[in-house]
């Protein structure tokens, strides 16, 4: 079987903490491919359109590394944020691997 598996570096679950709104959160997910296949990431989708998400183009070769990469717009989303990416690669498991982050944006001080 072409399958693989993942391993995330940090956590896959992040809390990145206070942000004013309008600023805009960059995270990043560090991974290995700790399997024996090329890992190949088909698709990151986030959980909303406020979130943008990069992925790799090529696959990761055994014992690589790489990054999901994503933008958080906190434009108009004050409160406590959690989001979620959903990468969806040739992972044994499952093919759904989530990623969640937490963010609190404060409202605008004028």
């Amino acid at each position: 079987s072409q399958f693989t598996s993942i391993q995330w570096m940090d956590s896959a679950s992040r809390d990145f903490g206070k942000i004013t709104e309008g600023q805009k959160l960059e995270v990043s997910f560090r991974f290995k491919n700790n399997g024996n296949k090329p890992l190949v990431i088909q698709r990151v989708q986030p959980s909303c359109r406020c979130t943008i998400a990069e992925q790799p183009n090529e696959p990761i070769a055994p014992g690589g590394e790489g990054r999901i990469k994503a933008s958080f717009n906190s434009e108009g989303h004050v409160g406590i944020n959690h989001k979620t990416l959903y990468v969806y690669a040739n992972t044994k498991a499952s093919r759904n691997n989530e990623l969640h982050f937490a963010v609190e944006v404060e409202k605008k001080k004028w």
